[in-house]
């Protein structure tokens, strides 16, 4: 049984160009037209309406003041004209988020649309007129949400400023207060059609509500108008049951219960017209923290979209020299500091946002272009750069970078043959390409710029495999063979930090792998002693070991020195290796099942001693492995059944798993780790095993959560993710529309990192900043371990950070600083400060050293002292 194993892993091998090639010609997609996206003058990412089609309804007239989200797709909005406006009618509107087309028109009493707040299958208005304040009630149809059916008015005895709703489905109100008096709550219980008042409240407006922690949060604008008060009450018991003191000054203007539940508030001072943020504890009610370098200007509303990240958006403001109109911010709610601010918006305030069931955020804007009204904004479209199309047409399978920022890509064409191009990553072109009569078996670049690669007939045949190894010299252009190989396919190359070249080459029914040495002119050195089977993995360990993953379980570690096997881990499942993954002190080890074999199971080697340490068994197919900055194991898992993926991160020094992201919609293809802080994952939208769709989400590998997604890449599947030697992520993508590629790079930060400096001693590290150049920068967050993060300023620091140590028993610390500048957050500097048991013991030992040498000192003073005493005693006489 063991020979038709073999004989049917190397044919699936040489059979995958053939595959790719067949995928291409046969995709059902082949032949449909792609549809023309609107154009637009904006910034990236920002998409205006496009015209309503024949018999569609326009765009109503009048500025939104009022969004909300429909949970069955769909958005509302709510038009009203200006104060005095008779001509604008006040009007509800139901657009479709996938035509980008209106489909409902309600008209409404004329006034102001307050707020819109849903109520299990009703729809609730709250509208401020100078005639009539009333709650308006609409029913939506079970089948068409967009819909609807006037139901109740109910009267308010002044103007209305917020809506919520709590867990017992009851419908809460605000109002402002009238002549001095204590502001209104209002509640109408389930079924019922009579307004209820609550009583109790402090004097002044009631201006915002939000449900958090089963309590009904009460934001209010006090009568002195320059007091805010924040009060927690008990829907249930209708009284109040704490208050969060120490807010900024001002009155409340809005809450708004994030994604992971936390409170935020945001209040104002009338005159100023200058809003602050802070973060309010919903189960203690205590202030947490206060949003740092917001932009001046009054904050007109906040949404959170589902990676966590808070967005403000800005109207006008009319005071002080530092003018804003339209601003959209994003902040981090976990640091609390801004991100970034958009950029290239219309040129007009803000009124209302919302985001929808995909993450793109819709803005309401008080515009006098009619199509500059509402706009839909992807916030990750600016982080990818213009799509490079490869000039031929075919399938980009590989690309790799030199340390000179030199990219070569491998495309697989129709024709049978391979082409190779060379990339300019700094100008973001094609250089040049290399016609190949041949198919690529094997390709690797080295950090020095060398190119090799495996290059096997296509047309021969598969049981008398054959090729050959070529050198690329990248600036004479010229090719040159490799002689004294074994007659084989060229299946896997590898080259180790000094430099020396490994290759596989398999015969049909066994490997042999041989050593090159590109510095000399010797021949290729076979290692000896390999027993008989198929390599599946070629790793570099750490220790300059060298690894090999075979059939049947065998994982062997070569000796780089002498071409030999020195040692092989046992008692490993029976079933060939797929991944091999090296970490800095251990090895990763994939084995995946074959039909009939055992399920796939995951290992953890030392490979100082060639044992195994731990060993999980996995459900589903492992479909990616990679590992971040401080050298976690993250690991996609696939659910064939149920068409979801699991995001798993084992610890090097934990048996369990620390963290988990569940049920991700499809199926995760590649794992690329980012920069320090995040891994980018590529999930994969599949229909009958074809790839439809693609995304790349960002994962914060620190916080083990979605920090982010880029969508509206070109194509359908993204073949290849790869990282240069600056740490930029760079994606090929394929359109099986078109059977073209596009290679995208992700934008890098637009603030420059920092460049330190450090200078140590025994206890103490001095890090000096180097400022960038053309950038503001206002300061620093820093934190040290696990330590909350604090704030400084340049001008307090005077851009250098003193680290004394203090924890003698730990082996490391890791100081992580973020620059701060005028526009956002800059990408973090890491810097991870490790001991030596000598250096531990030094410290440890300096205080003991210390106190001995000080008793010492004492103890020879004392006794100096009374020899100098005795000796300045007069001699004493005889008595007479």
């Amino acid at each position: 049984m063991a020979l038709p194993y073999r004989i049917s892993y190397r044919i699936g091998q040489c059979l995958s160009a053939i595959c790719l090639s067949a995928m291409l010609l046969d995709s059902p997609l082949a032949q449909a037209q792609p549809q023309a996206q609107p154009q637009t003058k904006f910034a990236p990412g920002v998409t205006l309406l496009p015209p309503p089609h024949a018999g569609a309804q326009p765009l109503p007239k009048g500025t939104i003041t009022a969004v909300l989200r429909d949970p069955k797709g769909g958005i509302w909005l709510a038009f009203s004209g200006d104060s005095g406006d008779a001509q604008t009618k006040t009007t509800l509107a139901y657009l479709d988020i996938n035509q980008g087309q209106v489909r409902t028109v309600v008209s409404l009493p004329q006034g102001r649309v307050q707020a819109l707040q849903l109520a299990g299958d009703q729809l609730w208005l709250a509208i401020a007129s100078e005639g009539a304040n009333q709650l308006l009630s609409f029913s939506r149809s079970s089948t068409t949400p967009s819909q609807l059916i006037p139901r109740l008015s109910l009267p308010l005895p002044s103007q209305p400023t917020a809506l919520a709703l709590d867990a017992r489905g009851r419908l809460w109100a605000a109002t402002q207060a009238i002549s001095a008096q204590p502001g209104s709550l209002f509640f109408l219980a389930p079924r019922s059609t009579k307004l209820q008042e609550v009583s109790g409240l402090p004097t002044g407006d009631v201006t915002a509500l939000s449900f958090n922690n089963q309590r009904l949060w009460v934001g209010l604008r006090l009568s002195d108008r320059i007091g805010s008060a924040l009060l927690a009450f008990d829907p249930d018991r209708q009284l109040v049951v704490d208050q969060v003191r120490g807010l900024p000054l001002g009155g409340v203007d809005l809450l708004h219960t994030d994604s992971r539940g936390r409170l935020w508030v945001s209040t104002r001072l009338e005159g100023l017209e200058r809003s602050s943020l802070a973060r309010i504890d919903p189960r203690n009610a205590r202030l947490i923290a206060q949003i740092a370098n917001l932009p001046v200007g009054p904050i007109a509303s906040l949404v959170s979209d589902s990676s966590d990240s808070l967005w403000i958006g800005y109207s006008s403001n009319q005071y002080g020299p530092n003018q804003i109109e339209g601003q959209l911010v994003r902040v981090d709610p976990g640091r609390g500091l801004v991100l970034e601010r958009s950029q290239g918006l219309p040129s007009a305030p803000i009124t209302a946002l919302t985001i929808d069931s995909s993450n793109q955020l819709w803005l309401g804007l008080a515009s006098s272009r009619a199509a500059e009204r509402l706009i839909r904004l992807d916030p990750t479209a600016q982080r990818l750069g213009r799509s490079l199309p490869v000039p031929q047409s075919g399938l980009l399978t590989d690309l790799q970078f030199d340390d000179q920022g030199r990219g070569w890509a491998v495309l697989s064409t129709l024709e049978g043959h391979d082409q190779l191009w060379r990339l300019d990553s700094s100008q973001h072109q094609w250089v040049t390409n290399f016609k190949l009569n041949e198919r690529v078996s094997a390709f690797k670049v080295t950090a020095k710029g060398d190119l090799w690669l495996g290059l096997n007939d296509p047309n021969q045949a598969l049981s008398q495999p054959r090729g050959r190894l070529v050198r690329l010299d990248p600036d004479q252009q010229r090719f040159s063979a490799v002689a004294g190989l074994p007659t084989g396919l060229v299946s896997l190359l590898g080259t180790n930090a000094k430099g020396s070249l490994w290759s596989v080459i398999s015969t049909g029914f066994s490997d042999q792998v041989v050593r090159l040495d590109p510095q000399s002119s010797g021949q290729p050195t076979p290692v000896a002693n390999l027993p008989t089977g198929l390599v599946t993995a070629l790793v570099f360990g750490p220790h300059q070991q060298v690894w090999l993953g075979m059939d049947y379980g065998r994982l062997l570690r070569l000796n780089p020195a002498w071409s030999r096997v020195e040692a092989q881990v046992p008692k490993l499942p029976p079933a060939p290796i797929q991944t091999l993954l090296p970490s800095n002190e251990q090895l990763w080890v994939l084995t995946g099942p074959y039909p009939g074999g055992p399920s796939a199971s995951l290992l953890q080697i030392d490979p100082k001693q060639s044992k195994v340490l731990a060993r999980w068994e996995l459900e589903g197919s492992v479909t990616a492995l990679s590992l971040d900055s401080a050298q976690n194991l993250w690991l996609a898992a696939y659910d064939t059944t149920s068409n979801r993926s699991n995001l798993i991160r084992l610890s090097p020094s934990s048996s369990h798993p620390s963290a988990r992201l569940s049920e991700l919609t499809g199926k995760i293809t590649r794992l690329q780790q980012g920069d320090a802080d995040h891994l980018w994952v590529v999930l994969s939208q599949t229909q009958n095993g074809v790839s439809q769709k693609s995304q790349l989400l960002q994962i914060d590998t620190r916080r083990a959560r979605l920090s982010g997604s880029v969508q509206g890449l070109p194509g359908q599947a993204v073949t290849v993710v790869s990282r240069n030697a600056k740490g930029q992520i760079w994606l090929a993508s394929h359109d099986f529309k078109r059977q073209q590629s596009y290679l995208l790079a992700l934008k890098p930060s637009q603030f420059p990192a920092l460049q330190p400096q450090i200078q140590r001693n025994l206890l103490t590290w001095q890090i000096a900043l180097e400022k960038p150049a053309n950038a503001e920068l206002l300061g620093y967050v820093f934190r040290i371990g696990e330590l909350p993060w604090q704030q400084v300023n340049t001008q307090e620091t005077q851009q250098t950070f003193s680290y004394l140590r203090f924890g003698l028993f730990a082996r490391s610390h890791v100081l992580e600083i973020y620059p701060l500048y005028a526009g956002g957050f800059g990408p973090v500097t890491r810097l991870e400060f490790r001991f030596s048991g000598l250096r531990l013991l030094l410290l440890l030992g300096l205080p003991v050293g210390m106190l001995v040498l000080t008793l010492g000192s004492i103890l020879l003073w004392h006794r100096h002292n009374q020899q100098r005493q005795a000796s300045a005693l007069p001699l004493s006489s005889e008595p007479s």
